[in-house]
């Protein structure tokens, strides 16, 4: 079984001080021939709305391929989407 990664982990360039860095990847996924990355993360810290979004912007522009993301959120048992 693969240890599970967290954000910070995968990607170390990504600087912030906020809850998302210390969620763990269950999974991720990226679409080539449309371009999206499917993130889904588990966080037992509340990870606010525009962390997501800064989140994703940091993506869209480091990572040139890709043009959107979404994913699924799950804290200690509650499920959002993104």
């Amino acid at each position: 079984m693969d240890k599970q990664k967290l954000i910070k982990e995968v990607f170390s360039d990504y600087k912030t001080e906020s809850n998302i860095k210390e969620a763990i990847i269950e999974s991720l996924n990226l679409i080539k021939n449309v371009n999206i990355l499917e993130i889904n993360i588990y966080s037992q810290s509340y990870i606010e709305i525009k962390e997501l979004w800064f989140f994703e912007k940091f993506l869209k522009e480091t990572k040139k391929s890709i043009e959107t993301g979404k994913g699924q959120i799950i804290f200690d048992k509650k499920t959002a989407s993104f």
